[in-house]
Parts: structure tokens; sequence; C-alpha cells
């Protein structure tokens, strides 16, 4: 018979059972907490508004031109995780603007409508309140004048767990 040498194996059926539990926790944990696409937007790092988004929703920034006085508003398109720019509607044409039809434009109910198929990973503007910025989400248009010049603007698609959405309406 030969003899036994080294330690007896006693940390093997422990690491096997942590393992296995560790990852049925793991199954567990993404079965029931399934995640949520939020659409964020904060000013200078702030969140000044989340809400669950889906894919083909539309947000829409409008802003008055610094150089023609005139407004501007971008539709953006919500993807899987960025925004599309979709087309871009001006009152009038000019310095910074649109000037020719060989730019592709359209005169559409008075307004100078020019398609475009832009795709963007998160939208970043500097803010500026002479120039009014709004976004309009959802049917909620959010005012963002009041805030001073040079202050960021960000908006992001995130994904969050189902639980993190329910419980942040529970919280002010």
């Amino acid at each position: 018979m030969l003899p036994e040498t080294g330690a007896p194996r006693r940390g093997a059926p422990s690491f096997l059972l942590s393992t296995s539990l560790g990852l049925v926790v793991i199954f567990l944990f993404t079965a029931v907490l399934p995640c949520v696409k939020v659409l964020t937007i904060d000013v200078d790092g702030r969140i000044l508004w989340a809400q669950e988004t889906r894919t083909g929703e539309e947000l829409v920034y409008g802003h008055v031109h610094s150089v023609e006085k005139t407004l501007v508003r971008e539709f953006f398109h919500i993807e899987d995780d960025g925004f599309r720019l979709v087309r871009a509607e001006m009152s009038s044409i000019g310095a910074g603007l649109p000037a020719t039809h060989n730019e592709g434009f359209v005169l559409v109910d008075g307004k100078f409508v020019l398609a475009l198929n832009i795709s963007l990973r998160e939208l970043n503007f500097l803010l500026s309140p002479e120039t009014l910025p709004t976004l309009t989400v959802k049917g909620e248009n959010i005012a963002l004048y009041s805030y001073p010049a040079t202050a960021s603007l960000n908006v992001r698609i995130v994904r969050r767990p189902l639980l993190w959405f329910q419980l942040r309406r529970l919280m002010p």
C-alpha cells in the first residue's frame, strides 16, 4: 500500500459549493430583476430628469439660432443605446444654417426641413440662456434657459435594474 502524501483536499467541496451558489444567485438576480432602458438628462452632472424610455421615441432639442435669431429644432429618435438625429427644422436660412437647396432641405409649412441620419451615443450641449434652449420628451417641455452660460447638458441612455427604477419612484 502506498503512503498518503500532502494535505487532504478539504477546500475543494466548499469552493465548488460557494461557486455554484454564486452562479445561482447571479442567475436569479438577472431573471428576477430585469433591466429597463432609462433616458437621463443632467446639467453639470446633476440629474434633472430620468424616465423609462423605448426605442423609437422622440426627443426634440430647440433653441434660438445665435446669428439668425430664429427657432431651430433638432429631432432625435431614441435607439437601443443611443440616438439618431433624423431632421432639423429652421425658420430661416443663412449664416450657420443651410443656404441653398443643394444642402438637401425642403420647405414644409414655412419651415426649412433638413433630413439627416446621424447616429450618436449621447447628446452633449453647452447651454446659453440667450438661445432659450428647451428639450421636449414624451410631451413634456423642459426649459433650460435658467442655467448659466456654458452649463453642460448631457442626455444619455442607461440600463438600470427594474428594482432601482421602482425604488427611485418611491423615494423623493
